[in-house]
């Protein structure tokens, strides 16, 4: 959950709002798209993601398209309060949810 707030908690509030997770995440796929066509596949996509999980498992690659409709979803998904920012009980909910998606696709 620490490493997760660093990470994205740009301006250092103490919490993820939406924007924050959404702009982290699409940086990360860009990132990862090695190949820079718009679609994760196969090892660029990490198994811990749960935006984009469930259509990677189904077709074996995720377009950016599909994952950043994804995004606002699962955030939503933590986002216990509906205040529109993950706070530290939340973060570590989605930090644990992460941790399992991981360890099910190892």
């Amino acid at each position: 959950p620490k490493a997760m707030l660093d990470r994205m908690d740009r301006n250092q509030d103490g919490m993820i709002s939406l924007e924050e997770y959404r702009n982290a995440m699409i940086r990360r796929f860009g990132a990862r798209d090695r190949n820079d066509d718009g679609v994760l596949e196969g090892k660029e996509f990490p198994a811990e993601w749960l935006a984009g999980a469930a259509t990677k498992e189904a077709t074996g690659k995720v377009s950016f398209e599909q994952f950043s409709t994804e995004l606002p979803i699962v955030f939503d998904r933590f986002d216990a309060n509906k205040d529109g920012q993950l706070q530290a009980a939340e973060i570590a909910a989605f930090a644990d949810a992460r941790k399992a998606q991981e360890g099910t696709k190892s």
